[in-house]
């Protein structure tokens, strides 16, 4: 499985994503491209956060 880009810690990163969503991830999280280009600031805080493999 290629898990570059997804964050290193998946537990950290789940229990914020059930806080701001309401409910679990479906898969592994990351970066996607569209917040990337539309919030670099917080794409970049997301991965120092919880790492991301390269």
């Amino acid at each position: 499985m290629d898990l570059i880009g997804c964050f290193k810690d998946q537990d950290a990163a789940s229990k914020r994503f059930e806080e701001k969503h309401g409910q679990e991830p479906e898969s592994y999280l990351d970066v996607c491209s569209s917040c990337q280009d539309e919030k670099p600031n917080h794409a970049r805080n997301a991965r120092e956060k919880y790492g991301a493999y390269e």
